[in-house]
């Protein structure tokens, strides 16, 4: 970490993982004068993890990073430097650039804002499928229920809403929650408002 002091870093992308190793070996705050942003990423972020990000750079700008390989690693983000209003987790922001993030219930369509439904991806950068395994490309790479013919989006398995703010915030794993806690079919006018909320969400960058 000496080095990293001596070139002058300016930014930093690391797991969570790696940021409490580096708290336990090193303490906090890291002695990092031009270190401006920290990215994490490759794992949720609970709120204690974003408290320790803060407290191990106080000078930077924390960036929570969101997004699986099968959507080329980061189709969401966003600045948590100064966020106070965070549940379990950090939010994960909103679509960066032709990305698309959609929030779905059991019948593909999307969830009003609030409400948890599977966290769907698609866009630019979206992966065709596995290699050599057609049936569990054919289960994740589904059929974009709102979009132009032969566009898909990537099934994440993740749980997630939209907040009041318009980011998208990580609530867990769909196979971990309990049936009566997926999202029950919503009235037309709330698919609508919904709808309308991804879009608008589409291609734009919490900075």
């Amino acid at each position: 970490m000496a080095r990293t002091a001596e070139a002058g870093v300016s930014a930093l992308d690391l797991p969570l993982g790696y940021l409490r190793l580096l708290a336990d070996e090193l303490g906090c705050p890291l002695e990092l004068p031009r270190l401006e942003r920290c990215i994490i990423g490759g794992e949720a972020l609970p709120t204690q993890g974003l408290s320790l990000a803060r407290r191990m750079f106080p000078g930077a700008r924390i960036f929570n990073a969101y997004g699986p390989t099968e959507a080329v690693v980061t189709p969401s983000i966003s600045d948590v430097s100064e966020v106070t209003d965070v549940g379990a987790h950090a939010p994960i922001g909103r679509p960066v650039g032709e990305r698309e993030a959609w929030v779905l219930d059991a019948d593909m369509q999307p969830v009003a804002p609030g409400m948890a439904g599977e966290l769907y991806l698609g866009g630019q950068g979206l992966a065709r499928g596995y290699l050599g395994m057609p049936a569990l490309s054919a289960e994740r790479f589904v059929a974009h229920p709102l979009g132009e013919p032969g566009s898909r989006l990537y099934r994440s398995g993740d749980l997630a809403r939209w907040r009041a703010d318009g980011q998208l915030e990580f609530l867990g794993r769909v196979d971990q929650q309990d049936q009566a806690a997926r999202p029950a079919h919503r009235t037309r006018r709330d698919r609508g408002g919904a709808a309308g909320a991804a879009w608008r969400a589409r291609g734009r960058c919490h900075g």
